[in-house]
């Protein structure tokens, strides 16, 4: 088993955005899932939040489907960032309650490990304009967090920009493309995608007729 991260890095755009997000949500807990990568030195990089719709939410609670889990995975593999981006952590808001991990977040973050060992948990606190992180196997471990400018090939970052055109059921908060992104380089990454956009449009598609079609009355099956 690998080591735990000891720290979490995040973009500081996606460290605005996460909290700025949150604190439109009133007061009910949001969760979502955080993508990023992982250094020699046994970092977090924190990239990139998607906030899938909740399945439900109060003050003192969140949820969302698995579905979506399944979704965005998909997702990173057709655009070419996953495993090198790959689910990080659970992320959830804590509006007005503080930086820690209640006996529910840890049974809930129990369930999720086994998505990948080094998983974190991180807390958004929108009122207190913070974000905390937890490490280890039942997230026991506060860890630190650092706000720091995250270099991306300028390829991967096209790449990961599109993830809001592609989920748009989701709330994508990614680093905005550079000013100085070439023009020629987004199209060709974009020509290059399309028949996988293609094929991934597809497989919704199917799995959308298959759930309807699991939602029909079966025909009962006739005694010998």
């Amino acid at each position: 088993m690998k080591a735990s991260p000891r720290k979490c890095v995040i973009d500081p755009q996606i460290y605005s955005a996460a909290i700025e997000f949150t604190a439109n949500l009133e007061r009910d807990e949001w969760g979502g899932i955080g993508i990023g990568s992982y250094t020699k030195n046994n970092e977090v990089l924190l990239k990139g939040i998607v906030f899938p719709p909740q399945y439900g939410s109060s003050s003192t609670y969140c949820s969302f489907e698995a579905k979506y889990l399944a979704l965005l995975k998909f997702t990173l593999g057709d655009l070419g960032l996953f495993p090198q981006v790959t689910m990080v952590a659970w992320v959830h808001s804590h509006p007005g309650h503080g930086i820690f991990l209640s006996d529910m977040d840890r049974q809930t973050f129990g369930e999720l490990i086994g998505e990948n060992e080094r998983l974190i948990a991180a807390v958004i606190e929108p009122a207190q304009k913070l974000i905390g992180a937890f490490s280890g196997a039942s997230a026991t471990e506060q860890i630190e967090i650092e706000k720091r400018d995250l270099l991306w090939k300028e390829d991967q970052r096209i790449r990961l920009a599109l993830l809001e055109n592609l989920l748009p059921e989701m709330k994508v908060i990614v680093p905005p493309l550079p000013d100085t992104c070439a023009p020629g380089n987004l199209i060709e990454t974009m020509y290059v995608l399309a028949d996988k956009i293609v094929r991934m449009r597809k497989w919704l598609a199917t799995e959308q007729l298959a759930r309807q079609a699991s939602l029909l009355p079966q025909p009962e099956n006739d005694g010998e």
